[in-house]
């Protein structure tokens, strides 16, 4: 998924494991190496309930040295904080110019978001 692409809803776990089977193999055939998180922002929406957001940049590559710059992109995800630690349940790719939108509102923790590709 690149900033530009229409959302996909993905109802089912059988979607949202071909979803990402796709993307993966969209990314091994260009080269993918490994993805890191530039900068994010995030906010508890309603804390009573578990809900919170995040946003951000991060840029994916094609060499373990950081080289060869593959994508840079913005991400925003809808969190639920579950017994396990927080959890994505939605997510949009965007443009880097609208990541951090967040910023200044109140913070989460780094110590309390558990994400990995």
């Amino acid at each position: 998924m690149a900033p530009g692409d229409l959302p996909a809803l993905l109802a089912s776990e059988k979607a949202i494991i071909q979803g990402f089977s796709g993307l993966i193999a969209q990314l091994k055939a260009a080269g993918f190496h490994h993805s890191k998180l530039d900068s994010y922002s995030a906010t508890i929406l309603d804390e009573a309930n578990g809900i919170g957001l995040i946003s951000g940049t991060a840029t994916r590559y094609k060499d373990a040295a950081e080289s060869e710059i593959l994508q840079t992109f913005g991400f925003t995800y809808t969190l639920r904080k579950t017994d396990a630690g927080w959890k994505i349940i939605s997510g949009i790719i965007h443009d880097t110019a609208t990541a951090n939108a967040l910023e200044g509102k109140t913070k989460m923790g780094a110590s309390h978001l558990s994400i990995s590709d």
